[in-house]
């Protein structure tokens, strides 16, 4: 047993606290060493992993534990999240009980290792700190990493220790010696080649942290399952779990660039079936580098943490729950009240269908993936009306004042729905209408609540009474319900009333139009729908026709234009031309994707755009999006 040891320093590689040990305890033989550490001397030193641990803690009489050894002194934790279960067993009893031969075999990487580093890499600025800190550098694990090339902590270049392994026995501990380490440093060595200096540190801090992380509950099937979840997510991968490697490998190499990649050792050869960004995609029995890794994911997603954070989580194309409840008479319509959808494949197309159940009965379903929050009150189907809607319904045909198609406005659907769900109720209200030996003006007063109509009257005159010159449009705008009741009922008392305020006809009583104020009220009414118009999803042009169209005064603002000079100077200024049109609705949808951070794939633009490829080119450079330039 050991009566003398040196502690590891932070990060410290078991392989350099062994190499002090070494120095300190002034062994000339270094099996002697051997002897002193494991009991034995036939091992061979392992710079990265280490071997025989198991044996070392009994020399050290229990003082460490053999799991925490491994997880915060080897790199261990760098290949452990990427190997499927059975190989982390095999690799820990190598490195516990077994000598360093045939190790990198049971990673996985006998044939396909990458950046493959044969002698020791520090960074000066750590060896500094550590000098001042612990009076002797040492060796950083992070800095052994395959494929790092910067320190994590101060964005340096690593430097190769002078005295490697190419150049010493393999029974032998190195141990940095101050004299021989080199103190400068050139990052331009890697900007004049142009690369990418930013993504090449942020993957040395993801490396840094996956040192430090807890995953030794999640294996290479938990990483497949996270990247099938962010890959359909970022619209690389179909319902029927299909990835669209052309799209993958394009949006890939765009982001790295061809020079970064072979720096790494990680190019693609699209034509090859059996390239790593296939294979790290796929259900394969075939080890991926750690570093490919953590390439994909600083593309997918970009930090370790956020990545391992989706091990529950499952992509829904539907987006977060709970979901509203879209029952329009329910007094929870439109709130987010359900928690549970049922996500099916579409028979027709490649796309997913959710089928939303809500407690009150109702249950709709739509295709998705939902592209816009709006998506989320949109209805494909209704599957089911439930009690609470059909009850509703039968209160309100018991009252026989609403016409069908008044109640399938206000119940959310058909006209003929209304009818069939009435006939299905034994409430025959809207047949007995169609028969034709009954007087209609008779059932229709029968019918009609007639302190209910009076009322209606009243607040009829009441508005007229105090917007004398707004014209019908402005009297429909204010009271539209009341309009409506009153046109059903009594529409002749309905056309008394517009003739005190308008001409409506030569046989009538003419009254003079006060242009000016119909301007000003006009003009109010269009910027109102022009900006409703303009803001609108799915997008619309704003024309004069569209906005006179929508206002109900098209013809005026076609025939009466010389008389309504601000609202037509109004139009003229604002209305947009095809291309501005198509511009607006390009940059709308570029940005959405930014503000929830879709991935921006032209191809997916120009389509939900309406537009094509020629189109998109020819309004290319006018875009107000600066990162779609060389698209």
């Amino acid at each position: 047993m050991l009566t003398f040891f040196t502690d590891p320093y932070p990060d410290e590689l078991l392989y350099s606290v062994f190499a002090r040990y070494h120095h300190y305890i002034g062994n000339i033989d270094l099996l002697d060493t051997l002897g002193d550490l494991f009991n034995k001397k036939s091992i061979i030193p392992n710079l990265y992993l280490g071997s025989n641990l198991d044996y070392f803690c009994r020399q050290i009489g229990g003082k460490y534990n053999t799991e925490d050894l491994i997880s915060s002194h080897t790199i261990y934790p760098y290949y452990n999240p990427f190997l499927p279960a059975e190989r982390k067993d095999k690799l820990i009893n190598f490195m516990k009980y077994g000598n360093c031969e045939g190790i990198y075999t049971t990673l996985g990487f006998a044939a396909g290792g990458i950046c493959r580093k044969n002698s020791i890499q520090y960074c000066f600025k750590c060896v500094e700190s550590d000098i001042n800190r612990y009076r002797e550098p040492y060796i950083h694990r992070e800095h052994q990493l395959e494929g790092i090339l910067l320190c994590p902590h101060h964005k340096t270049i690593l430097s190769t220790y002078k005295n490697n392994s190419k150049n010493t026995s393999r029974i032998q501990y190195i141990r940095l010696n101050e004299k021989e380490l080199d103190v400068t440093n050139d990052i331009n060595e890697i900007n004049d080649n142009g690369i990418d200096v930013e993504k090449l540190m942020k993957i040395s801090q993801m490396s840094y942290k996956l040192l430090h992380y807890d995953s030794n509950n999640i294996g290479r099937e938990g990483v497949l399952n996270i990247y099938k979840n962010l890959l359909y997510e970022k619209g690389f991968m179909s319902i029927g779990n299909k990835v669209h490697q052309n799209d993958l490998y394009y949006e890939f190499t765009r982001f790295y660039g061809d020079k970064l990649l072979n720096l790494l050792e990680c190019d693609i050869d699209f034509c090859n079936e059996y390239n790593w960004l296939k294979v790290i995609t796929r259900n394969s029995n075939r080890t991926s580098h750690p570093l490919r890794h953590l390439l994909l994911i600083n593309f997918l997603i970009g930090d370790i943490e956020l990545f391992f954070n989706q091990i529950n989580k499952k992509y829904n194309p539907f987006g977060q729950g709970p979901w509203p409840c879209l029952n329009k008479v329910a007094d929870h319509y439109r709130q987010n009240v359900i928690s549970d959808i049922i996500i099916t494949k579409d028979s027709k197309a490649p796309v997913p269908v959710g089928t939303f159940k809500c407690s009150c009965g109702y249950i709709y379903a739509r295709k998705g993936p939902d592209e816009y929050p709006e998506d989320r009150y949109k209805i494909g189907k209704t599957k089911e009306f439930g009690h609470v809607w059909t009850g509703k319904l039968k209160e309100l045909l018991k009252e026989g004042i609403y016409s069908s198609r008044q109640l399938a406005e206000m119940f959310g659907c058909d006209p003929n729905t209304i009818r069939k769900k009435a006939t299905e109720l034994n409430m025959n209200y809207f047949s007995i209408n169609k028969i034709s030996n009954i007087n209609t003006d008779n059932v229709k007063q029968e019918q009609t609540n007639s302190l209910k109509l009076d009322e209606f009257k009243n607040k009829v005159m009441e508005v007229v009474e105090t917007n004398k010159y707004a014209g019908k449009l402005k009297i429909k705008a204010l009271i539209p319900n009341e309009i409506r009741y009153i046109c059903k009922y009594d529409k002749d008392w309905l056309d008394t009333i517009w003739l005190t305020f308008e001409n409506t006809g030569s046989d009538k009583k003419s009254v003079k139009v006060d242009w000016n104020e119909r301007d000003r009220v006009y003009l109010g009414l269009v910027k109102e729908k022009s900006k409703e118009i303009y803001n609108r999803i799915p997008y619309k042009r704003v024309t004069k026709s569209v906005i006179g169209t929508e206002l109900g005064i098209r013809n005026a603002l076609y025939n009466n234009s010389d008389k309504l000079p601000n609202t037509i100077s109004f139009i003229q200024n604002n209305q947009e031309t095809v291309e501005k049109f198509r511009i607006r609705r390009v940059n709308n949808i570029i940005t959405h994707f930014i503000d929830n951070d879709i991935p921006i794939q032209v191809w997916k633009v120009i389509r939900l755009a309406g537009i094509n490829s020629k189109i998109f080119m020819e309004i290319k450079d006018r875009l107000n999006i600066s990162f779609l330039y060389g698209c």
